[in-house]
């Protein structure tokens, strides 16, 4: 790959403000140099396709995508099912392909795609499209949890929500309430990064929290087996280092485990899938919050400015948003600014679009809105929306 040192991909140049921009370019001497890899790490099978005519576009050797959101609908189907053929599609679409976000098109053979660092540094030789990358994110985690639920027979589940982003980026959202492992009825996912490590990229992971456990489900992806040392973070877990249970089956395996410098060494069959389950030190006791209610307010303006929606968004993490906007058009020479509890801006706005957001708000507190408006002519006018209280 890289004859000569050299690659090009996608050079297509986009606005970023007032000025063109793409990673990494002018491109740079040394940027990708010429190598030999595996077949298998740069094919192309598995990938999907955005439409039959970017196959014809000239001067690109492949114009696959790496934007994958059905491969977690195809592993259930698989399971549904029974057919192993439609799993291997639903891997082979994703597994192994990346590190982090790896941009969209894959024009031609290359492994810049791999690296962890690729949509920081660049080159951006296949188009790292920013509105991408949350769908990316979240068919990659509906991927992980559809495998743990399709692996352990029923012994793990958790409820999901459905996310529609555009064209055809729609998956399942898992978090947003407690789920069962291994008869643990009330573990809540936790994904909070440096809790858990595994010395091996061949084993993936999914983990969470009950009221006295924490959870680490391990899923082979190597047909053969691995052995290799399962490090938490003891302090953040807030677990015990002895009492631990393995699950390979319906029920825990006989004895307990106990870590050692908080390190576990796990040894895993190939394709298989195991559970450890940590005491606690302290019992966490988790709160319901209630359901928002009247969460999107419509406050009429007057001429000119039009409407300010209003939402407050209940979050599964503890903690409220608000997102607010004006309807109107652009405006010449206006300002918009929103305040919340009299104290905190989210900014004024001079130009389109008039839009906030604020975060970490207190479910459980009430929330004060005051808009200051002022147009062209330099007149003013002020507007307030309350959420008064743990019931909105």
């Amino acid at each position: 790959i890289h004859p000569g040192n050299h690659y090009e991909g996608n050079t297509n140049l986009w606005w970023k403000g007032m000025v063109k921009f793409r990673l990494g370019f002018p491109r740079q001497p040394g940027d990708v140099l010429e190598k030999t890899v595996p077949q298998s790490l740069i094919s192309p099978v598995g990938l999907g396709l955005e439409q039959p005519v970017t196959f014809f576009l000239a001067n690109k050797n492949v114009r696959h995508i790496f934007m994958s959101t059905w491969s977690p609908h195809l592993l259930r189907v698989s399971t549904y099912r029974n057919r192993s053929i439609l799993e291997t599609y639903a891997r082979n679409s994703i597994i192994g392909r990346f590190s982090n976000y790896p941009g969209y098109y894959a024009t031609g053979f290359t492994d810049l795609t791999y690296g962890a660092n690729y949509p920081y540094k660049g080159p951006d030789i296949n188009s790292i499209y920013y509105h991408h990358i949350s769908p990316h994110l979240a068919f990659t985690l509906d991927f992980l949890f559809t495998e743990a639920i399709q692996r352990s027979a029923g012994q793990i589940n958790f409820p999901w929500g459905k996310q529609e982003g555009f064209v055809w980026f729609n998956n399942r959202v898992f978090g947003g309430g407690k789920g069962t492992v291994f008869g643990d009825s009330l573990v809540r996912p936790w994904l909070a990064k440096g809790l858990v490590k595994i010395d091996t990229p061949q084993v993936n992971y999914i983990s969470g929290i009950s009221n006295d456990r924490f959870w680490v489900v391990l899923m082979n992806e190597s047909k053969t087996g691995k052995n290799f040392d399962l490090t938490l973070d003891t302090l953040k877990t807030g677990i015990k280092t002895i009492g631990i249970k393995a699950y390979k089956g319906a029920l825990a395996e006989p004895g307990e485990l106990s870590l050692t410098g908080g390190k576990l060494n796990v040894s895993l069959a190939g394709k298989a899938l195991s559970a450890y389950s940590f005491p606690l030190i302290n019992s966490v006791i988790s709160q319901d919050l209630p359901l928002v209610k009247n969460g999107l307010q419509a406050t009429n303006l007057g001429a000119s400015w039009g409407t300010l929606y209003t939402f407050r968004i209940r979050s599964p993490f503890g903690w409220d948003s608000i997102y607010a906007y004006l309807n109107t058009y652009p405006l010449t020479g206006a300002t918009a600014e929103l305040t919340l509890n009299g104290t905190t801006s989210a900014g004024k706005r001079t130009a389109y679009p008039f839009e906030w957001t604020f975060l970490h708000i207190d479910p459980l507190a009430p929330v004060n809105l005051k808009l200051d408006l002022k147009n062209a002519a330099g007149e003013t006018s002020q507007f307030v929306v309350n959420f008064d209280g743990p019931n909105n």
